[in-house]
């Protein structure tokens, strides 16, 4: 589901690494904006009002924008080795926090990475929408050895069929740019998921990415958010505003937004199914050793 494009024009814009997102994870508050939180147990998780037809139940530990880094690494890696439909795959450390913009010398940075990851193995997801449906923890075992520098990964296979269909296809490069600014990721995922965005009541927002911040507060970090997504190599907003009834609207770049036709999706879930159940027959035979 990522791709690397190069641009063989001179002039052209450096490399963009994408990777798919669901839709229904990023207009809601999973990952959260704020750091820290209370660890949840069936959580009805705050979502976008519109055509999706989202439901979210969460239980498992706060989550925020460096758990959703760290996650679309994974998705990123997983793609890169065929491990997108629940097989154990082996990657280096040191190409996970590349993935997350960190770096492995740094021991605390590796520790934290870990405690990300383990979090995500916690972390157990109930989504439904008009077109798709998850449960399952979003990684479903992570294994580090630390002499190897090396970590076993695994997914769950159904992940795979909610890449396929209703995805941000998001620039990574563009995300890790905005170090860790919760908000300012949130945003970004959140405005390059619509190919229009709609005005949004900043209280809206406010509630959508799960901000511990009252609203005077959260509109200023908005603001200074908001610019953040005019810069950069390749900056997602054009211009942006906060109109007399606390309306934001944002003009924005062209982005990939993936929604099948129902008959193409239909006539994919049945191959995903017969493929899900040869995979099973082979993993059971199968074991990774690091």
């Amino acid at each position: 589901m990522s791709t690397l494009n190069r641009s063989t024009k001179k002039d052209a814009s450096p490399a963009q690494l994408q990777v798919s997102i669901p839709l229904t994870m990023i207009r809601s508050a999973l990952f959260s904006v704020a750091l820290k939180g209370e660890r949840a147990v069936r959580k009805r998780i705050d979502v976008e009002d519109g055509p999706l037809g989202v439901r979210i139940d969460y239980t498992g530990p706060h989550l925020n924008q460096d758990h959703f880094k760290a996650w679309q690494a994974v998705v990123h890696l997983a793609n890169e080795r065929g491990g997108l439909r629940g097989d154990q795959f082996v990657v280096p450390v040191t190409d996970v926090m590349r993935s997350v913009g960190q770096n492995y010398r740094d021991h605390d940075q590796r520790a934290r990475m870990w405690r990300l990851l383990s979090d995500l193995t916690e972390a157990n997801v109930d989504l439904c929408s008009s077109r798709s449906k998850y449960r399952a923890p979003l990684v479903f075992s992570v294994l580090h050895e630390e002499a190897s520098g090396k970590m076993a990964i695994r997914l769950n296979p159904d992940l795979a069929q909610l890449l396929s269909d209703e995805v941000l296809q998001n620039d990574m490069l563009r995300v890790l740019g905005f170090g860790r600014n919760q908000i300012a990721i949130w945003l970004h995922n959140y405005y390059a998921s619509h190919k229009t965005p709609p005005g949004m009541p900043v209280s809206e927002l406010q509630r959508l990415c799960g901000t511990s911040l009252d609203l005077p507060r959260f509109r200023q970090r908005l603001r200074g958010a908001l610019d953040r997504l005019k810069t950069g190599v390749r900056p997602l907003l054009l211009s942006w505003s906060i109109d007399e009834n606390d309306v934001v609207r944002v003009e924005k770049i062209p982005t990939q937004v993936k929604l099948l036709p129902v008959a193409a999706r239909e006539k994919m879930e049945v191959g995903r199914r017969h493929a899900n159940a040869a995979q099973a027959a082979a993993s059971s035979r199968a074991q990774v050793v690091l």
